[in-house]
């Protein structure tokens, strides 16, 4: 498996000159096609462990569900992966069945994957255990119902008042 040395030792330029085209920094258009060849010649793929060492960032998310099968998280977990791809991050998806325990273990599979996020959509506001992401310091966000404790932002919404309005513009 080739490296970045590799490809910056073929490309006849520095690691330095390779690590900021593969950050997406602007380089010379000479040097950028030259980069582009090789890492092709090589077949070079960048070692997402080794970035995370030195930005501590994965560019990775996780999503945990309580129930996959409704068409309401998958349409938002569909958004959320598209628009998260747009922007260069990878999606882990986890179903926890609804059950707190299995709940908990992907949260904790997720933080050892180093994820730079979680997105939570609880069941409901039960005990579901995020403290071990606020101990990380990975940012928990909860989806259409929040937990009963800890550090996170939440999206909610108000069914009764959404139900009013729908019903009021349909009479």
């Amino acid at each position: 498996m080739a490296t970045i040395k590799d490809v910056a030792t073929a490309a006849n330029l520095s690691v330095a000159t390779v690590s900021n085209y593969l950050n997406g920094k602007k380089l010379r258009p000479a040097n950028e096609k030259k980069i582009k060849e090789v890492i092709r010649e090589l077949e070079f793929t960048p070692n997402a462990f080794g970035r995370f060492l030195r930005t501590n960032e994965t560019k990775s998310i996780g999503v945990i569900v309580y129930n996959m099968a409704t068409q309401f998280v998958n349409d938002v977990f569909l958004d959320i992966e598209k628009q998260l791809s747009q922007i260069g991050y990878d999606v882990f998806f986890c179903n926890s069945h609804g059950n707190i325990e299995t709940e908990k273990q992907k949260i904790d599979f997720l933080i050892s994957r180093g994820v730079d996020v979680i997105i939570l959509f609880p069941k409901s506001n039960v005990e579901t255990d995020i403290s071990a992401a606020n101990k990380c310091n990975i940012p928990v966000i909860c989806i259409d119902n929040t937990v009963s404790s800890g550090v996170f932002s939440s999206v909610t919404f108000n069914d009764k008042s959404m139900g009013y309005a729908v019903t009021k513009f349909l009479l």
